[in-house]
């Protein structure tokens, strides 16, 4: 399948498959970037219509130690966007540590 990507409102492609990966890793395809292939009426946001390139892939890391060869699991790629909704934690109170320790003179 070829797809094509948004870049400053110009439509980039075609491009195949992996292409787009190479893309994606580069940080020219972001996962808010408008992409298209032929059949689809709209263009849609990368990370609605290909979540999958954005799945962290595992690949085998040979360990080597002395004597022995033991195989491990490493994780390659990286969510550019956190799977998780983040907030900074709210602050409870505005009061420096030491008056928190040792309260106010006044």
């Amino acid at each position: 399948m070829t797809w094509f990507y948004n870049t400053e409102g110009e439509a980039d492609g075609p491009h195949e498959e992996s292409a787009m990966l190479s893309h994606v890793s580069a940080g020219r395809v972001l996962a808010q970037t408008l992409i298209w292939h032929t059949g689809l009426d709209l263009w849609l946001e990368a990370a609605t219509l290909r979540p999958d390139w954005w799945q962290p892939t595992v690949e085998k890391l040979v360990v080597k130690t002395p004597g022995s060869s033991a195989t491990g699991v490493i994780s390659s790629h990286r969510s550019p966007a956190p799977l998780v909704k983040t907030e900074a934690p709210a602050k409870k109170n505005k009061l420096g540590l030491l008056k928190r320790l040792f309260g106010r003179k006044g």
